[in-house]
């Protein structure tokens, strides 16, 4: 049995369009490898397991993690968007045949599947046998070796596991979880590239066994180094560039909700500007960045009143006059209707079952420039005669 999940008109290229790639499994960070292949034009086979009801995005209602039917709908439209999917008996014979008729036929097979999965399902020499230039990747939690090969593990373990929840909450309260699986984004994005860099260099390697764990401690090269370096240890709440590049800078509360303040390079006489109060120029802690670094609450008690008494648009506004690289902390609904996103079409029209109207989904976050008929790629900043 076969189906098609509605998807991306727009949003999306072709430089993938000769490939095929099968996907094994329930796993989140597989989905979305599958995903940015889909993005890429390339025809994704999504292969269900029939005996478990489907894909367990669609099969539960209120799980332990607090997702709701509705949001999982959402969640297995936005990961499988133009995918073909396939359910098959994976215990029958015939399930099995066909199965492996599938892996053998693709240039791609993506897997879920931990170390005991694939022995049990008979996959695990299928995978590490293919073909020619076929390419298999490996997506799981902690790899397919190693103490943990075994172990399943939500978003929120891999985060805590992997280090990024130690950076992320506010500095006086415990570590705190994105509510996205952002650990398995990771992971589908490191897939991704695993397969392109197999496809396009046969000689890299035919299989990837990709570790979500691993690409979240990777990621955390700078936290890391600090500490292994200088013995430094990153605190919540206020952001790396506070306690390593000066201060200020992070999230900081206004009238109507955040915004995030960055001076990258800016003097810090402009901050004296921005809250109207050019007279702090001649504060200790305006004329000191040293001072500054180590007396942050204090310096804030200086600027907060300002920005609690305005709202986020006129704090950037006036920040970008002052050249200043302030930003605004967009909630979803904001999202769907900024201006710059909208331009370059980043968010992309889903059908989903169940919703009357289209969910918007992110698309492609970049964009393959234009050639003309000569060949000379075509300036975006010009516009087209």
């Amino acid at each position: 049995m076969s189906d098609q999940v509605a998807g991306e008109a727009r949003g999306q290229n072709t430089r993938l369009s000769d490939v095929v790639a099968v996907e094994l499994g329930e796993g989140l960070a597989a989905a979305y490898c599958g995903r940015w292949l889909r993005l890429h034009g390339a025809t994704v086979i999504k292969v269900e397991d029939a005996t478990a009801g489907g894909d367990r995005l669609r099969r539960e209602d209120l799980t332990p993690d607090g997702w709701r039917r509705s949001e999982r709908r959402s969640m297995f439209a936005a990961l499988h968007a133009g995918k073909e999917i396939v359910s098959l008996d994976y215990g029958s014979d015939e399930g099995q045949s066909e199965l492996h008729d599938q892996i053998f036929r693709a240039d791609v097979v993506i897997s879920s599947f931990t170390r005991d999965e694939l022995l049990e399902r008979g996959l695990h020499e299928a995978l590490f046998d293919l073909p020619g230039d076929r390419v298999a990747v490996s997506c799981t939690p902690f790899g397919l070796d190693g103490p943990y090969a075994d172990y399943q593990a939500t978003d929120e373990v891999l985060l805590a596991y992997g280090g990024s929840m130690s950076t992320l909450g506010q500095s006086k309260g415990p570590p705190r979880h994105v509510r996205v699986p952002m650990a398995d984004f990771v992971g589908g994005v490191f897939g991704f590239q695993s397969a392109l860099l197999g496809l396009l260099n046969p000689a890299a390697g035919r299989y990837f066994d990709v570790s979500v764990a691993d690409c979240l401690a990777a990621n955390l090269e700078r936290v890391t180094m600090f500490y292994s370096h200088l013995g430094l240890i990153h605190l919540r709440g206020h952001g790396m560039h506070r306690h390593f590049a000066g201060h200020p800078g992070g999230l900081y509360p206004c009238k109507d909700g955040y915004v995030m303040v960055a001076m990258a390079g800016s003097p810090i006489q402009m901050m004296a500007l921005l809250v109207e109060q050019p007279e702090l120029e001649e504060h200790p802690l305006f004329q000191d960045r040293l001072e500054r670094h180590r007396r942050p609450d204090e310096f804030d008690e200086l600027i907060l009143p300002w920005f609690l008494e305005h709202e986020a648009e006129e704090i950037v506004t006036k920040a970008h006059e002052l050249r200043m690289p302030f930003g605004y902390v967009l909630r979803p609904s904001e999202l769907l209707t900024d201006a710059q996103l909208a331009h370059r079409q980043s968010l992309v029209e889903v059908a989903v079952p169940g919703l009357e109207e289209p969910a918007r989904m992110p698309g492609l976050p970049y964009r393959y420039r234009e050639f003309d008929a000569e060949g000379v790629a075509l300036d975006p900043l010009e516009t087209p005669q």
